[in-house]
């Protein structure tokens, strides 16, 4: 993958979770997916909270007007649904993958299963990239470069704290 891919799809990630598009992730992490590991949370868990007020936070950063936070609410909204149910196949399908590790499931099985979560993955992707264009059509030309820093801010920081 090159390091361009790398670096939309890292600003993707980012801006889905700065919308708190996916506020939950996989439950099994393969070092081949590192673009998608983090720790499953739940809506009741705190770390939710962390996302809902580093949204407010960039919201306010960007100095969205009324009718561009009604836009990206709208936006948001379109997605939910279809990243929700999303989220669900693929939580069952991890289980699934887990129980067939757990138990004397052929290889064929275990590989079909985890190309079930690939291709899920990729599905909740592209979901979150088509949100993503959506909501920097949004966005002012200035708003969009502002965007870009603070982006790039918070991929610093974020690896700066997994050293620490």
């Amino acid at each position: 993958m090159s390091l361009s891919t790398l670096s939309i799809l890292g600003t993707t990630m980012a801006l889905t979770l700065a919308v708190n598009l996916v506020p939950t992730a996989t439950v099994l992490s393969y070092p081949q997916d590192r673009l998608f590991m983090a720790q499953t949370s739940s809506p009741q868990r705190p770390e939710n909270r962390r996302v809902d007020n580093s949204r407010e936070r960039l919201i306010e950063q960007l100095n969205l007007t009324d009718e561009q936070k009604s836009k990206v609410a709208a936006i948001r909204q379109k997605y939910q649904e279809k990243t929700k149910k999303l989220r669900e196949t693929l939580r069952s399908n991890e289980q699934e993958l887990n129980s067939l590790l757990s138990n004397n499931a052929s290889d064929r099985d275990i590989r079909s299963k985890h190309q079930q979560i690939s291709r899920n993955r990729q599905e909740m992707s592209n979901l979150q990239f088509e949100s993503f264009l959506e909501i920097r059509q949004v966005l002012t030309p200035a708003q969009r470069t502002e965007f870009s820093q603070l982006m790039q801010e918070r991929r610093a920081n974020s690896r700066n704290r997994g050293r620490q």
